[in-house]
């Protein structure tokens, strides 16, 4: 090895774990009092930390995006706040709006809405309540006497019926999209699907977890499971672009990051149950 060259990552990790070891080994044996679980869990949080010391050795101890940005989209579990304001997961989208105001789009069915100057997107149940509707109208026909026709349907107004739920905002929540980093190109994608066409500018924090415009997969991964309801992070390689799931049972989330070596997230998507929300009494 030539003079002042940084010692190569592999030799760091082998000599770093060796140190723990020696470590763990000059320690007392635990006495028979103190039990066999506690003993595992003090030597399992001896390996945790000496894997950690490793990573941060080689890696640089992970950044933690800063609070401070307005607005504050704040997400635990099913509990959701936009600057303090509460809302949940699984209610009437018209109940975002007096939160959010009205959306910049909507799609054609109400599925997909819209915040661009936000860089908020949510998702809801309209396709479900279109499939309830019909199955709704279906039964109403079964049971009358008329012969069926190709205009059945017609005069029960599905149209209009669901216009009407898309103007009154009665379609549920299921998915919060936040725009991190996004890309030039059209707003809508191949199959017209609505891209948000600006980044969120606030401070976004799922479950403990602070992300920001240079938040990496690393960094998100590594506080996660520091924070008082950990996520569990699951990644697919798709063609240089690593495309991302979490979740604990009670939240998950989806996401995307870039092609660089850092793995920056270009987006953040949530989801969960309001019933696994307990917000603390005023």
């Amino acid at each position: 090895m030539k003079p002042n060259t940084p010692a190569p990552a592999w030799l760091l990790a082998a000599l770093l774990l060796l140190s723990s070891c020696v470590q763990a080994q000059s320690e007392p044996a635990p006495t028979e009092e103190r039990g066999a679980l506690e003993s595992l869990t003090q030597w399992l949080k001896r390996a945790t930390d000496a894997t950690e010391a490793i990573e941060n050795r080689i890696h640089g101890v992970p950044r933690k995006a800063p609070r401070g940005a307005q607005p504050e989209l704040i997400a635990e579990n099913g509990c959701v706040t936009w600057n303090g304001k509460p809302l949940a997961l699984g209610a009437p989208v018209a109940e975002w709006w007096k939160v959010l105001g009205p959306p910049s789009r909507q799609d054609r069915f109400g599925k997909m809405q819209a915040w661009d100057h936000l860089g908020i997107l949510l998702t809801t149940d309209a396709h479900s309540y279109l499939d309830q509707l019909y199955t709704d109208i279906s039964k109403q026909i079964s049971k009358s006497d008329a012969p069926l026709s190709s205009d059945s349907y017609e005069k029960y107004r599905p149209q209009q019926q669901l216009d009407e739920a898309k103007q009154k905002g009665v379609f549920k929540v299921e998915f919060v999209v936040v725009s991190i980093r996004p890309e030039p190109g059209p707003d809508v994608d191949e199959d017209g699907n609505l891209i948000l066409r600006q980044a969120f500018k606030g401070y976004l924090q799922v479950n403990g977890v602070g992300i920001d415009n240079q938040s990496t997969l690393r960094e998100v991964s590594r506080w996660s499971e520091k924070s008082s309801h950990p996520l569990s992070f699951g990644c697919l390689r798709l063609d240089e672009l690593r495309r991302c799931s979490a979740s604990n049972g009670m939240i998950g989330a989806t996401f995307d990051v870039d092609r660089t070596e850092q793995r920056n997230l270009t987006d953040f998507a949530f989801f969960g149950d309001a019933k696994s929300c307990t917000r603390p009494n005023p």
